[in-house]
Formats: structure tokens, C-alpha cells, sequence
């Protein structure tokens, strides 16, 4: 058993002895727990401790399950305009999430906290974890196995854009058939952490808008609506729920006040070389040079011994490289930290110098050299830092990263800028004219000042003064809006565009695109590479974000190369190779063409050859070569063949061969291994669980054989079960499971059998699916014409009309009709709101029904009556739950 006391033991459990919570922290916990929802602000100075609203998060679901608690969301979306602090958020969740899952089988509080996360799970189900975690980012492969865990305390550390973009029905990354899953399982039950909400305000209207528009839905669901909290240090003043450090908490907390005391005494530097537009020059790149190493020498006569690292800001990436290029010949042991960097490096990096990440600092690193990427949230304590003049808002974040614990008697913070008396003629990106005019007045006040602590800058009078909005209006979701957004399987004349509802600043030019780095040049052609990228998708790991503008430089680039680098190049765009990609890049004027169909969240897959990078970072005159994260270092992945050679020998191997020299493994060849003498490509896997919205899961098993009747079944009580722990109210819940055993009944069609049985079905049981897929994707599709059905037959719809058929005459309430078969119609994401079927193309089987959903119109008008009964989110969140339900039944191998 677990109380609202034992907090301090399970924060202290987490992050070692002696380090309780602050009373603040403590203050928002309780009102947590006793109103079951989050304040709308939480106002804390930097270093103050926000990101511990994860630990709070975790404890108060924990103290829901125990009965201690007032109901809260399970799920918690920390949200912030930073990759770098998306991962540190990621990283802290992921420690919890460990710590609980190892913690012994005894009575301390890690073990008691997992126990109370764990009676949270469906007592049957295979994956029982107290704590799922998943990490989101801008232009990364998307993480959504958390999607198939509704009912269990969740953390989900995304960036803004693919937040709001999948809360909006349109992920950026996903497939259009997992939209709607994200969509209403990040509007209902969920709250969302907007940190450092100042630089993120059209996001905080779009989720408070959509909480708003989501309450009817989730009072007749019985689950907490979407609930959204602004965290900053500079907030707005337009919240009445506020929750955060005060002078009485500052009273109490003797760390927390040595803390925001810290002593950082700022410096403001004149140049005449400070860049009009922003770019660095080489006079300029060397004043700064100048001005970081009389920092290092500072820091090592502060500090003779131990840790003394520099913190080194540049407010464009094309400086930091340059600038860190220089400081490492000057002898410096240099390190390069931006938001652009590629995760895998990212984790190398940890992992050769873990202390400077944190505040115990790293022995022998003289400079960390960075962007924006170290302004927020990220528990530095460097010893002095240099800056370039950013916003005054940009500079109070950076300057909480300097002797954060207070642990040093002096701590230099150098911001070097134009000097006092200039004139700035236009903007220097990032940031615009007028906004580093008040900041270069605000540090020179505060320089005369000689304080620049964190309780300092909380002064009203002393607080950096907030950006200027780069929006003259925010934009509001209106009901129609969402409307529009939900027509997720349409592929509609013209895609909505969502910037209007997402973003602060409406340059077209700074979304982002990845770029993934494999070795394709073995393959033989362009199609190989295709193949092979569907089989192995592009994992988080492996994307070097970039901006939408660097990207199109980058095509331009080699669009023009005479080696044709583009030529083996793959687009992926929505979970699938975008096939028109080849044929923009071969057209006349191809390099303007693809450039421009770029669009946020593609990722653009190349050969590892091609020189791309500077410093590790993707550039449009980068001229060094990246190495791909090894093929072992991707989930599931044992190995990549594509050496023509060992292909051809491997090939030659029998069956129980290949199966004595890859014992455990599961071997993928590329499409028509037998009609050629060698193939293009073989994929080892230690696993192999087929993409939840991919129609591969919904005709073969991890496993064996599986009968229709059973799955079924286990389906509709596993949706049963996921309803009852969730407390949903009965009539959707008495639906969710109605549609569980309806869901698969269309797969008893003598075609569908066919290709189950991959034979004649005449006298065998009726299956739901075959046994484990040991060939490629490619070819499971083509037995899917082999068995005589038409492309784009879809069982779910057969499945509704035989629901549909069967409860006319028997008086079922209409309501309740409706939301079973639209449940039933939509379980693979699709019918939304059309079916691309005709009747005879439908069927054969339960043709009245399907002439009367199909023909006559009926399913569209379905499922504008329950859009309007459950709302656009509530329907979206049904249909998570009951593809929940089959996917943890599908890999159980039931």
C-alpha cells in the first residue's frame, strides 16, 4: 500500500539519497490527487525542478490504482520546443520506467509503486510494464506501441509539432490508418505538459480549444478530457489555477533557495563584427573564439581540479559547427551538442562522457558548444558561459545553466552582442530586431545589476521581457475543423494544412524533414532499396532532423551531381515509400520538383557515401560522410545482407540450412528470390511482428494457426476487460465488446480462407490467421490476388455488414447498432468516412447490407451519427480502444 506521504521516499528512491522533493513539488502532487486534475500554470524559476511533473505524474496514477487518489488521465505528454529536452525527458522517463520494472519483490516504495502501476494492466494480458514510455520527435520514425496500452500509466515525450499534429488527426510520420488511434488517445485521458510554454502559444489554445470541444465526449465515455498545463518560468497571464514556487516555499526549501540564489554575475560584450544578418563571419567567429577561451582559462584557475566546463551558445547551427571547429584547433576537447544531431550519435556521446549531461559535470570536456538545444530543461552546471545576444527570454534559460547548484563563489555569464548604441537595421535569425533590442537593454540593466540568479529574473521587475508574438492572431479547432480532420482514410483534393493551428511563427521554411543514412549502394536497383526500406523502416535512431529549407538545398545539391545520388533514394512519407518520389527526381526539372514536394515529417533515406555533414550535422555544403547505425543496433534487426556474394551463397542453402546457421532467427528475402539467381537482399531478424495498421496483422500470427472463433473471443474479452479497468461507462463499453466479437467475422469468406490456408479450404476450421510469415512482405501481398481476392476487399466492412444483417430484425437499440458497426467498420482504420467498395466488389457474402451501407449511402450517414453522438475524438478513442484490444491479442499469438 501507497500514501501521499511515502512521495518523498519514492523521489528520493529515483534520484538518490538525500534528494527529496521541493514543497512546491510536493503542493502540486496533493492538488493533483485531491481534485484528479493538473493546475492550469506551473510557475517555477529555472532550476527550480519542472521536469519532476513525470515523477508526479507516475506516483499520483500509482495512488489512483491503490484508491488513494481522485481518478487522473493515465496518460502524461511532456511537450517542448526542444529536441534535445524532448530526449532528456525521455531519458528521465525511461530511468523510472527501469527502476520500477527492476525493482525487488520486496516492501520498498519502487516495489509498492510498481505493484499499484501494475494492477493498472489487464490481469491476463502478456505485457503487464507499470510504466510505458515512448518518445515522438519532429521527423523521427513514429513510436506508437504505447497506442496498444490504453488502460496504463504512460509518459509520451513528443515535440510540439508532432503532438498537435497527431492530436489533430494528421501525424506527421504515420500511416493514415493509425491517425485516429492518435488522435483520440491524446485528446481523452491525457494530460499534455506544455514546457516552456512561451515558446509553444498557438499550441497551448489548440489543446486547451480541443479540451474544451472533447468534455461532452468524455462525460459519456466516464474519462478525463484532455487536460493542459503551461509550465514556464516566464508565464502568461491568463490562467487562474496556478501552482508553483512562492516565498513561503522558498522559506522551507534551503536547497531550492540556494538554487534560484545561485550567484551569476552577467557581462555584456560590445563587437563591432556582430553578423547584421545572423551569419557568422570569419572576424566575428574569431572574437568569440577569443572571449571562450579566457572563460576556460577562468574556469580552470576557479577550478584546478574536477569538472569546469564551458558552456559555449550560438544561436544557428552553422555557427556552433564553425565555432567548435576552431576551439579543436585550438587544442580544446571540444564538444558539439545541437538539437540537429542524429539520436544514435546522440547516445554515443552520453555514453563516452555520461557527467555532461547532468550537474556531476564531465572531467576533462573544456567547452560544450551549443544552440537553443541547452536552454531548457537540460540539468547542466557549467562553470561560465558565452553567448551570442538572443532574446532576453533566450538568455534567462541559458543562463540557468550556469553553476545551477550555486557550488562556486563566481560564475561568469558573457553575452556578446552589437554594441549598446547600435542600430539594427533588420533581423538576425533565429531571432528578430526588436526582440534583441529589449534584450540587450534588459542584460545591460542586469549586468549594472551584478544578479542574474534565478529568483532575480522571477522579479516582476526584473524578468526578461517576452518575445514579440510573430502571429498578430491564434487560431482555434472549431468543430468543423475537426470534422474535416477526421476524414482520415480519404485522401482529400487538397490535405489540410495545419501550421494555423500549430505553430508560432508561419515561415514556411522551418519545418522538418529527416534524413536516414543506409548502406544502399550494393543494391541493384531503385526498387530493391524500396523493398527493403518497407521491410526495415526507419527507426527513430537513425534521423538527422533538418529543416524543410537545408533539405531542399540538399536535394538541389544532388540533383546536380554527376554520380546521380538521387537515383537510389527512397521518400518516406506517412509509414510507406512515397512511389512518385523516383519519377520527380528523374523529370527535366527535377531538382525543383522534388525539392518543393518536401513537406514536415518526410524522411529522406540515402546512401551512406554521400558526403552530407559537417560535424555531425546535416549542412547544404556538407562534405563529410555519415556512418548508419548498424543493422544489429535496430529493433528486431539480426542483420542486413545486400553483398551480392554472401547473398548468392546463402541462397543456395536448403531450408534446415539456413535454419543451422541462423538458429532462433527469421530469414526475409526480397521479392521473387526464385525467379532470379541472386537476390537483391535477405533481412535476419530476432523478431518479427508485423506494423499494427499493416494488413500483414491481420492475416498471420506470431506464433501458429489461429481460429476465427477463438480470436474472437479473446478479442472481445480482452476489450471487456480494457472498458472495465478504464471505468467506461457501460453502454460504449457493452459496444467495445459487442464489436470484439463481431470484428473478424467477415474473414469467414472462402477467398479470405484461401490465403490463410494458402490451399484449398474446403473441410478445415475457419481461421483468423495462418501460422508465422517466413517470407517478405511483398510476397504475402501477391498471395493475397493468388487467392482470387479483389484489390481492396476489406474484411472489417464485411465483418459490419454481417453485424449490420444480423441485428435489424432483432430491435437492437439504434445507438447501440451504430457504434458497434462503425467499431466493427473502422477496426484497420479505414471507412473513415468511405469505403473505396462497391457492393459487388464488397461482397459476395451479406450483400443486402452491404448494398444498403455501401450503395445507398448508410455507412457515411453512420458515421455522421455517432461523430455527432460521441464527437470526432470520442469515436477516434473507441476505436483505439478496440484495435488496442487486438493487437495485444495478435501478439499474443491468440
Amino acid at each position: 500500500m501507497i500514501a501521499i506521504e511515502d512521495f518523498g521516499d519514492f523521489f528520493e528512491a529515483v534520484h538518490g539519497v538525500g534528494k527529496r522533493p521541493f514543497s512546491w513539488q510536493e503542493d502540486l502532487l496533493r492538488h493533483l490527487v485531491n481534485t484528479g486534475t493538473w493546475p492550469e500554470q506551473i510557475v517555477a524559476p529555472t532550476g527550480a525542478g519542472k521536469s519532476s511533473v513525470v515523477e508526479m505524474h507516475v506516483f499520483a496514477v500509482a495512488l489512483f490504482a491503490v484508491g488513494a487518489a481522485e481518478r487522473v488521465p493515465r496518460r502524461l505528454a511532456v511537450v517542448v520546443n526542444r529536441r534535445a529536452l524532448t530526449d532528456s525527458h525521455a531519458a528521465r522517463a525511461a530511468r523510472i520506467r527501469c527502476l520500477l520494472e527492476e525493482a525487488p519483490a520486496d516492501d520498498s516504495i519502487l516495489s509498492r509503486v510498481r505493484d499499484a502501476l501494475v494492477g493498472l494492466r489487464v490481469f491476463e494480458a502478456e505485457d503487464r510494464a507499470p510504466l510505458v514510455t515512448a518518445t515522438m520527435r519532429g521527423a523521427a520514425a513514429t513510436d506508437r506501441a504505447w497506442l496498444n496500452a490504453p488502460e496504463a500509466c504512460a509518459v509520451l515525450c513528443m515535440t510540439p509539432a508532432m503532438w498537435a499534429s497527431s492530436l489533430l488527426f494528421r501525424s506527421y510520420g504515420a500511416s493514415r490508418l493509425a491517425r485516429p488511434r492518435l488522435a483520440g488517445m491524446l485528446a481523452l485521458d491525457t494530460a499534455v505538459v506544455v514546457d516552456e510554454a512561451h515558446l509553444s502559444r498557438q499550441i497551448l489554445v489548440t489543446a486547451r480549444r480541443v479540451g474544451q470541444l472533447c468534455v461532452p465526449s468524455a462525460q459519456r465515455l466516464g474519462i478525463p478530457t484532455l487536460q493542459t498545463v503551461e509550465m514556464t518560468a516566464t508565464p502568461s497571464g491568463d490562467a487562474t489555477d496556478i501552482i508553483g514556487v512562492t516565498t513561503e516555499s522558498l522559506a522551507h526549501d534551503v536547497r531550492l533557495a540556494a538554487r534560484v540564489r545561485a550567484p551569476k554575475s552577467p557581462r555584456y560584450v560590445e563587437t563591432t563584427e556582430w553578423p547584421i544578418n545572423g551569419k557568422m563571419t570569419k572576424a566575428y567567429r574569431d572574437e568569440f573564439v577569443s572571449r571562450v577561451l579566457a572563460a576556460v582559462e577562468d574556469a580552470r584557475e576557479l577550478l584546478p581540479d574536477g569538472p569546469r566546463t564551458v558552456g559555449c551558445v550560438l544561436n544557428r547551427v552553422d555557427s556552433a559547427v564553425q565555432v567548435a571547429k576552431a576551439l579543436d584547433e585550438q587544442g580544446l576537447n571540444c564538444r558539439l551538442w545541437v538539437g540537429r544531431m542524429r539520436p544514435w550519435d546522440l547516445e554515443r556521446m552520453r555514453s563516452e562522457v555520461p557527467g555532461l549531461f547532468d550537474v556531476s559535470g564531465a572531467q576533462g570536456v573544456d567547452v560544450l558548444v551549443a544552440t537553443q538545444t541547452i536552454e531548457v530543461g537540460v540539468d547542466l552546471d557549467l562553470t561560465h558561459m558565452v553567448t551570442e545576444l538572443a532574446s532576453a527570454s533566450a538568455l534567462a534559460q541559458r543562463a540557468g545553466r550556469v553553476n545551477r547548484q550555486g557550488r562556486r563563489d563566481r560564475a561568469w555569464f558573457t553575452v556578446i552582442g552589437p554594441p549598446r548604441e547600435a542600430a539594427l537595421s533588420k533581423d538576425a535569425l533565429p531571432y528578430r530586431k526588436d526582440d534583441l533590442l529589449a534584450a540587450r537593454t534588459w542584460i545591460l540593466d542586469r549586468a549594472d545589476d551584478g544578479d542574474l540568479s534565478p529568483l532575480a529574473v522571477s522579479e516582476k521587475l526584473k524578468a526578461p521581457p517576452a518575445e514579440s508574438s510573430r502571429r498578430l492572431l491564434y487560431q482555434r479547432p472549431e468543430p468543423w475543423d475537426a470534422a474535416l480532420w477526421s476524414k482520415t482514410s480519404m485522401r482529400l483534393v487538397v490535405e489540410p494544412e495545419l501550421d494555423l493551428w500549430i505553430r508560432d511563427d508561419l515561415d514556411p521554411e522551418t519545418g522538418t524533414v529527416g534524413l536516414v543514412l543506409r548502406d544502399l549502394k550494393d543494391l541493384p536497383e531503385v526498387t530493391a532499396c524500396e523493398t527493403l526500406v518497407t521491410e526495415v523502416p526507419p527507426q527513430d535512431r537513425e534521423v538527422y532532423p533538418m529543416t524543410i529549407a537545408t533539405a531542399r538545398k540538399v536535394v538541389q545539391r544532388l540533383r546536380e551531381h554527376t554520380d546521380h545520388p538521387l537515383g537510389r533514394s527512397v521518400l518516406w512519407r506517412d509509414g510507406a515509400v512515397l512511389p512518385q518520389w523516383q519519377a520527380m527526381v528523374l523529370e527535366e526539372e527535377g531538382d525543383k520538383i522534388a525539392s518543393r514536394a518536401l513537406r514536415p515529417g518526410d524522411l529522406l533515406i540515402l546512401d551512406a557515401s554521400i558526403p552530407l555533414l559537417t560535424s555531425g550535422v546535416v549542412t547544404d555544403a556538407g562534405e563529410e560522410r555519415g556512418e548508419p547505425v548498424p543493422h544489429g543496433e535496430l529493433d528486431g534487426v539480426v542483420d542486413v545482407v545486400t553483398d551480392s556474394d554472401e547473398l548468392h551463397r546463402l541462397a543456395d542453402l536448403e531450408p534446415d540450412e539456413l535454419s543451422d546457421t541462423f538458429p532462433g532467427e527469421t530469414v526475409v528475402w526480397s521479392l521473387g528470390r526464385d525467379e532470379v539467381d541472386v537476390p537483391a537482399w535477405m533481412v535476419r531478424r530476432s523478431t518479427v511482428t508485423p506494423d499494427d495498421d499493416s494488413d500483414d496483422r491481420s492475416t498471420w500470427s506470431v506464433s501458429h494457426r489461429v481460429l476465427l472463433e477463438d480470436h474472437n473471443a479473446a478479442v472481445a474479452a480482452r476489450a471487456e476487460a480494457l472498458a472495465d479497468g478504464l471505468g467506461i461507462e457501460s453502454m460504449p463499453a457493452t459496444a467495445l465488446t459487442e464489436a470484439g466479437v463481431w470484428h473478424d467475422v467477415g474473414k469467414n469468406d472462402a477467398r479470405f480462407q484461401r490465403l490463410l490456408w494458402r490451399g484449398d479450404p474446403d473441410g478445415r476450421e475457419v481461421l483468423a490467421k495462418s501460422g508465422g510469415r517466413t517470407t517478405s512482405l511483398a510476397a504475402v501481398r501477391r498471395a493475397w490476388a493468388d487467392a482470387g481476392l479483389p484489390a481492396g476487399w476489406r474484411h472489417e466492412l464485411a465483418s459490419a455488414a454481417a453485424y449490420w444483417e444480423q441485428t435489424e430484425p432483432n430491435g437492437v437499440e439504434r445507438e447501440l447498432r451504430d457504434l458497434v458497426t462503425r467499431l466493427v467498420g473502422t477496426s484497420h482504420g479505414r471507412g473513415r468516412p468511405l469505403f473505396d467498395h462497391d457492393p459487388a466488389t464488397a461482397g459476395p457474402d451479406h450483400i443486402g447490407a452491404l448494398k444498403e451501407l455501401v450503395g445507398e449511402g448508410e455507412w457515411e450517414s453512420l458515421i455522421d451519427r455517432t461523430d455527432r453522438q460521441w464527437g470526432h475524438w470520442g469515436t477516434a478513442y473507441l476505436e483505439a480502444l478496440l484495435r488496442a484490444a487486438d493487437c495485444t491479442i495478435s501478439r499474443e499469438g491468440k
